[in-house]
């Protein structure tokens, strides 16, 4: 192996020990995996590449997604019971989570000299202008380093160099008046940094054996062609791409070099003879890739388009046009081709949505026909739910999940999805709403009509807050039963189904939020399950633009009637009279966190406190409270033993009776994440919604 630089700057070594006593960290305080999980596809599927790789049961795509400034990313499997994809893994949120930055490559392979397979992500912090290096342990998804690169990260990549059996990482870094291409070993070290006097803005780069010589080459889209081994220049194709690719294109042993414009021409390169080979104009393209799609030995020339359009399929040879994948959308992100559900033909893998504000999908097409095979359900985020309950009466329970929102944008409303209650495997998508200003703000499922099947009940917004309650048929297809609203300039954040009154009928019961000034109010509205009559409603509580978060209900005074206490996020909390919602009392306080708790009430503050509060026979009074850190709660979940669940900043953790130990946490799924936390009895499993996804997780 090549001599390495003996000394690695500080900031590297700071981020190694750093992160290694943050692993070791992890694993002293039993870091709880997901069982399972069921990930929305977010904004710009596969825009930080996609890859098809070799999992332990078959082929596996790994992609990134992203839901507003929370990227992730997660690897999909075929599953043939379901004639779809389903996430065998969904990591954990990735990077930093604002809008200044972005994951512009995810990297699969030996980076590290460890056992196990690692994944680098590579961010830029374009804010910051810097690139932010994550390794993590390809099976378990936990950090073992991080690293950081002067200058805003265009792209990069990974390939073995020096044939020691390791990948070093390449990136291509705009950094004013030091734009370069730097090489560094995966623990950060550097081994190169190749000056370019012109701009890398939006460029990529690759590696591939393009000449007669046993060193690969290293290839940029602005045609800069190094050794890699003695990293000296052996040509410049004299162009300026944004994209490239490398291929067969003829029968000679070495690979031909693709280089794609924006806007404009597609070339190809002979780097062995240092010549143009062909050239084409192309309007607009945004993805580009080489793959034998008819496995005639030479590869096709495959060229997503930018804009409205699709993946417009060449003969690598001749240029002649072989098909033409259609997009509904606007925008490739990246294409890869492989034989990803193991039928024995090619499918084209693709992403949607890189150049719009519009929909964004996901999309898996025969490379023969070019027909789509599956097509991703389109859900925007935030994730909201769960639901779990029996709603087709085959005896067998579902999960129910739904996006906040449908197609980004300016197509479709929000979807439901229905899933299976082992697997997670999705088992239908219907559509409740036909317009995009629709939103889900909560799902759940409920008997309402006590005929044993359970009904979906759902909460959110269009132009005024509404709660619909739907029976669901064969083939999981929704019939409309119940709607109710709320003033216009509102939207229904939480909903629950309870007897609130004590008069034997359950009540639909919803907390409002306001969205526009012409809000009336947060309040908590009952309405009737059957005809959705507004039957009372509380006065409302906190400014125009606040919300109630989460209502619960039960006798908290022992006088025989029931309450209902409603959460004012990062407010008080106001308890009213069940019967007729009335003001009993008012907790001052910041609180972002309600729950039941046999004494009263588990209430969780902005300040990371846990207080329980009970009835004393002439007020509300706290009867303990424990500071579990500065960070604020944002769930909370009373289970058995007296152990209680608790969420903040986007992590899980159950924590035993009295609040002293801390038994097991999740990794950090985003905003969110056990807001609701369902009991799976059968499995003894715990399910919940982070930001991004759905989740199960082992309790004990």
């Amino acid at each position: 192996m090549r001599s390495l630089v003996t000394v690695v700057s500080a900031l590297v070594a700071l981020h190694a020990a750093a992160h290694a006593q943050r692993a070791a960290a992890v694993a002293e305080d039993n870091l709880r995996k997901p069982l399972g999980s069921y990930a929305l596809f977010g904004l710009g599927p596969g825009s930080g590449g996609i890859q098809i790789v070799d999992g332990a049961s078959g082929p596996e795509i790994y992609l990134n997604g992203s839901d507003i400034w929370t990227p992730f990313w997660h690897a999909l499997r075929y599953d043939p019971d379901h004639h779809g994809y389903a996430d065998r893994y969904v990591s954990a949120a990735i990077g930093c989570e604002d809008y200044g930055c972005g994951l512009r490559r995810l990297v699969r392979g030996d980076v590290l000299a460890r056992e196990g397979t690692e994944v680098a992500l590579l961010h830029d912090e374009f804010l910051d202008d810097k690139g932010l290096i994550e390794i993590v342990d390809e099976a378990s998804g936990l950090p073992l380093l991080e690293f950081e690169l002067q200058g805003e990260l265009m792209d990069g990549t990974a390939a073995d160099l020096d044939g020691d059996g390791l990948l070093e990482l390449l990136f291509l870094i705009e950094d004013g008046l030091d734009n370069r291409l730097e090489i560094t070993s995966g623990d950060g070290t550097s081994l190169l940094q190749h000056p370019v006097a012109q701009s890398v803005y939006g460029n990529h780069v690759i590696v591939a054996q393009l000449d007669g010589d046993p060193a690969p080459e290293i290839a940029t889209s602005f045609g800069l062609i190094l050794d890699g081994a003695s990293f000296e220049p052996e040509w410049d194709a004299g162009v300026a791409g944004w994209y490239v690719a490398a291929g067969q294109l003829d029968t000679d042993r070495p690979q031909e070099l693709v280089i794609a414009q924006s806007f404009g021409t597609v070339w190809a390169f002979d780097i062995d003879l240092q010549e143009e080979r062909w050239a084409f104009d192309h309007f607009n393209a945004s993805a580009l890739r080489l793959a034998d799609l008819d496995e005639d030995g030479l590869d096709e020339v495959l060229v997503g388009d930018g804009q409205f359009g699709g993946i417009t399929i060449y003969d690598g040879d001749s240029l002649v046009e072989e098909g033409f994948v259609q997009n509904p959308d606007h925008g490739i992100t990246d294409i890869q081709v492989g034989d990803v559900d193991q039928d024995g033909e090619l499918e084209i893998v693709w992403g949607s949505g890189s150049a719009s504000t519009g929909t964004d999908e996901f999309f898996v097409s025969d490379a023969t026909t070019q027909g789509v095979e599956w097509r991703a359900p389109t859900l925007g985020g935030p994730m909201v739910g769960p639901g779990h309950g029996d709603v087709d009466g085959d005896g067998r329970a579902e999960i129910v999940v739904a996006g906040t929102r449908g197609r980004f944008g300016f197509q479709t409303g929000p979807l439901l999805v229905f899933l299976d209650e082992e697997s997670l495997a999705p088992l239908a998508t219907p559509q409740l709403f036909s317009n995009a200003t629709a939103e889900i703000h909560d799902v759940v499922l409920s008997d309402v009509d006590e005929d044993g099947d359970d009904e979906v009940v759902v909460a959110g917004r269009d132009f005024s807050g509404f709660v619909r309650i739907y029976d669901i048929g064969a083939g999981f297809v929704p019939s409309q039963r119940m709607a109710a609203s709320a003033d216009s300039g509102a939207s229904f954040r939480y909903v629950q189904i309870a007897d609130a009154d004590g008069d034997g009928v359950r009540e639909v019961l919803a907390a409002s939020g306001g969205e526009s000034t012409g809000s009336q109010g947060n309040r908590v509205y009952a309405f009737h399950p059957d005809t959705g009559v507004q039957l009372r409603r509380s006065a409302s509580l906190g400014g125009t633009f606040d919300g109630l978060e989460t209502i619960a209900v039960a006798d908290l005074d022992a006088d025989g009637v029931q309450e209902v206490a409603a959460l004012l996020y990062r407010g008080e909390v106001g308890v009213f009279d069940g019967r007729t919602l009335a003001t009993e009392a008012i907790l001052p306080g910041s609180f972002t966190a309600l729950a039941l708790a046999n004494d009263g009430l588990l209430l969780g503050t902005l300040d990371g406190e846990v207080r329980l509060v009970s009835y004393d026979g002439a007020s509300f009074t706290t009867l303990y409270s424990r500071d579990l850190g500065e960070r604020a709660v944002t769930g909370l979940s009373l289970r058995p033993r007296g152990n209680l669940l608790v969420a903040s900043d986007g992590e899980l953790g159950l924590w035993g009776r009295g609040l002293v130990k801390r038994l097991w946490h999740t990794e950090n799924y985003g905003p969110g994440t056990g807001r609701r936390v369902l009991s799976l009895v059968p499995n003894k499993t715990l399910l919940t919604c982070g930001k991004f996804a759905v989740f199960t997780f082992a309790e004990r």
